[in-house]
Protein backbone atom coordinates (compact mmCIF):
# COMPACT_ATOMS: atom_id res chain seq x y z
CA UNK A 1 0.00 0.00 0.00
CA UNK A 2 1.09 3.27 -0.71
CA UNK A 3 0.82 6.13 1.20
CA UNK A 4 -0.65 9.95 -0.41
CA UNK A 5 1.97 12.30 -1.78
CA UNK A 6 1.82 15.94 -1.53
CA UNK A 7 2.29 17.72 -5.06
CA UNK A 8 3.22 21.09 -5.23
CA UNK A 9 1.96 21.98 -9.02
CA UNK A 10 3.87 24.95 -10.57
CA UNK A 11 3.93 26.03 -13.82
CA UNK A 12 4.01 29.02 -16.27
CA UNK A 13 1.45 30.02 -18.39
CA UNK A 14 1.20 31.13 -22.14
CA UNK A 15 1.09 35.17 -20.58
CA UNK A 16 4.02 33.88 -18.32
CA UNK A 17 1.70 34.30 -15.46
CA UNK A 18 2.35 31.81 -12.48
CA UNK A 19 -0.27 28.75 -11.93
CA UNK A 20 0.23 26.53 -8.86
CA UNK A 21 -1.35 24.58 -6.36
CA UNK A 22 -0.26 22.10 -3.84
CA UNK A 23 -2.75 18.52 -4.16
CA UNK A 24 -2.59 15.10 -1.75
CA UNK A 25 -2.82 12.31 -4.25
CA UNK A 26 -3.58 9.12 -2.80
CA UNK A 27 -2.31 5.47 -3.87
CA UNK A 28 0.28 7.20 -6.02
CA UNK A 29 3.94 6.97 -6.30
CA UNK A 30 6.19 10.77 -7.14
CA UNK A 31 5.91 9.82 -11.16
CA UNK A 32 2.40 9.46 -10.73
CA UNK A 33 1.25 12.30 -8.67
CA UNK A 34 3.57 14.23 -11.12
CA UNK A 35 1.97 12.76 -14.32
CA UNK A 36 -1.07 14.32 -11.92
CA UNK A 37 -0.15 17.55 -11.35
CA UNK A 38 0.61 17.89 -15.21
CA UNK A 39 -2.88 16.72 -16.37
CA UNK A 40 -4.41 19.44 -14.13
CA UNK A 41 -2.07 22.28 -14.89
CA UNK A 42 -3.43 21.57 -18.74
CA UNK A 43 -7.07 22.69 -17.21
CA UNK A 44 -5.80 26.27 -15.83
CA UNK A 45 -8.78 28.53 -17.02
CA UNK A 46 -7.66 30.43 -19.50
CA UNK A 47 -8.47 34.75 -19.01
CA UNK A 48 -7.41 37.76 -21.38
CA UNK A 49 -7.64 40.55 -19.60
CA UNK A 50 -7.93 43.90 -22.43
CA UNK A 51 -7.58 47.52 -21.29
CA UNK A 52 -5.32 50.33 -22.57
CA UNK A 53 -4.60 51.59 -19.12
CA UNK A 54 -1.90 49.59 -17.42
CA UNK A 55 -2.85 50.10 -13.92
CA UNK A 56 -6.51 48.54 -14.74
CA UNK A 57 -4.70 45.39 -16.06
CA UNK A 58 -2.19 45.15 -12.98
CA UNK A 59 -4.86 45.46 -10.96
CA UNK A 60 -7.53 43.16 -12.92
CA UNK A 61 -4.53 40.74 -13.17
CA UNK A 62 -3.84 40.75 -9.10
CA UNK A 63 -7.74 39.84 -8.22
CA UNK A 64 -7.54 37.15 -10.65
CA UNK A 65 -4.53 35.58 -10.09
CA UNK A 66 -5.66 34.85 -6.37
CA UNK A 67 -8.09 32.90 -7.78
CA UNK A 68 -6.58 29.00 -8.10
CA UNK A 69 -6.16 27.38 -11.39
CA UNK A 70 -6.79 30.85 -13.36
CA UNK A 71 -3.84 31.60 -16.11
CA UNK A 72 -4.01 35.55 -17.35
CA UNK A 73 -3.20 36.89 -20.55
CA UNK A 74 -3.18 40.37 -20.98
CA UNK A 75 -3.65 42.79 -24.17
CA UNK A 76 -2.68 46.37 -23.92
CA UNK A 77 -4.51 47.15 -26.75
CA UNK A 78 -7.39 45.94 -29.26
CA UNK A 79 -4.80 45.21 -31.84
CA UNK A 80 -2.93 42.63 -29.50
CA UNK A 81 -6.07 41.45 -28.62
CA UNK A 82 -7.45 40.51 -31.92
CA UNK A 83 -3.72 39.08 -32.59
CA UNK A 84 -4.41 36.81 -29.25
CA UNK A 85 -7.89 36.19 -29.89
CA UNK A 86 -7.06 34.75 -33.36
CA UNK A 87 -4.22 32.39 -31.86
CA UNK A 88 -5.56 31.15 -28.69
CA UNK A 89 -8.81 29.93 -27.30
CA UNK A 90 -10.04 31.33 -23.95
CA UNK A 91 -12.54 30.45 -21.21
CA UNK A 92 -13.35 34.47 -20.81
CA UNK A 93 -12.27 37.70 -21.85
CA UNK A 94 -12.13 40.87 -19.63
CA UNK A 95 -12.75 44.05 -22.02
CA UNK A 96 -12.71 47.93 -21.82
CA UNK A 97 -15.13 49.46 -24.16
CA UNK A 98 -12.77 52.89 -24.58
CA UNK A 99 -9.54 52.30 -26.07
CA UNK A 100 -7.75 54.83 -28.08
CA UNK A 101 -7.30 52.19 -31.45
CA UNK A 102 -11.04 51.14 -31.97
CA UNK A 103 -13.56 50.75 -29.08
CA UNK A 104 -14.41 47.80 -27.56
CA UNK A 105 -17.92 47.24 -28.99
CA UNK A 106 -15.72 46.44 -32.41
CA UNK A 107 -13.26 44.45 -30.69
CA UNK A 108 -15.87 42.29 -29.70
CA UNK A 109 -17.49 42.42 -33.18
CA UNK A 110 -14.38 41.18 -34.84
CA UNK A 111 -13.77 38.38 -32.33
CA UNK A 112 -17.47 36.97 -32.13
CA UNK A 113 -17.54 37.15 -36.38
CA UNK A 114 -14.19 35.44 -36.63
CA UNK A 115 -12.06 33.99 -34.48
CA UNK A 116 -11.94 30.65 -32.58
CA UNK A 117 -13.53 32.82 -29.15
CA UNK A 118 -16.77 33.35 -30.59
CA UNK A 119 -18.73 31.99 -27.87
CA UNK A 120 -16.40 33.13 -25.11
CA UNK A 121 -17.16 34.02 -21.93
CA UNK A 122 -17.03 37.85 -22.14
CA UNK A 123 -17.12 40.58 -18.77
CA UNK A 124 -17.11 44.28 -20.00
CA UNK A 125 -15.04 46.44 -17.49
CA UNK A 126 -15.93 49.83 -18.35
CA UNK A 127 -16.56 53.68 -16.88
CA UNK A 128 -19.32 53.64 -19.21
CA UNK A 129 -22.52 52.20 -17.60
CA UNK A 130 -25.56 53.82 -19.47
CA UNK A 131 -28.35 51.28 -20.29
CA UNK A 132 -27.79 52.12 -23.88
CA UNK A 133 -24.79 50.51 -24.26
CA UNK A 134 -25.62 47.50 -22.05
CA UNK A 135 -28.22 46.73 -24.40
CA UNK A 136 -25.71 46.92 -27.14
CA UNK A 137 -23.31 44.58 -25.23
CA UNK A 138 -25.89 42.42 -24.21
CA UNK A 139 -27.02 41.86 -28.04
CA UNK A 140 -23.46 40.75 -28.66
CA UNK A 141 -23.10 38.35 -25.64
CA UNK A 142 -21.81 39.88 -22.86
CA UNK A 143 -22.14 37.71 -19.52
CA UNK A 144 -21.29 40.40 -17.30
CA UNK A 145 -20.21 44.37 -16.37
CA UNK A 146 -18.46 45.42 -14.18
CA UNK A 147 -17.73 49.33 -13.61
CA UNK A 148 -14.83 50.75 -13.21
CA UNK A 149 -13.58 51.77 -10.67
CA UNK A 150 -13.18 48.04 -9.94
CA UNK A 151 -14.77 46.74 -6.55
CA UNK A 152 -12.68 43.50 -6.36
CA UNK A 153 -15.58 41.21 -4.80
CA UNK A 154 -17.73 42.32 -7.84
CA UNK A 155 -15.05 41.73 -9.77
CA UNK A 156 -14.48 38.18 -8.19
CA UNK A 157 -17.79 37.48 -8.27
CA UNK A 158 -18.50 37.73 -11.76
CA UNK A 159 -15.44 36.27 -12.74
CA UNK A 160 -16.46 33.14 -10.46
CA UNK A 161 -19.68 33.08 -12.09
CA UNK A 162 -18.78 32.88 -15.83
CA UNK A 163 -15.75 30.04 -14.84
CA UNK A 164 -18.29 28.50 -12.33
CA UNK A 165 -15.58 28.15 -9.63
CA UNK A 166 -18.22 28.68 -7.04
Amino acid sequence: MTTPVDVLIIGAGASGAAVYGLCAVPGTDGRQAANYGERLMSQAKRVLIVDDEESIRVLLRRILESIPGIEVTLADGCHEALKLTSEHAYDLILLDLLMPEMGGIEVLTRIRAGSRNKATAVIIVSVISDPDTRIVCSSLGVRDYVVKPIERNAALAAVNAQLQLG
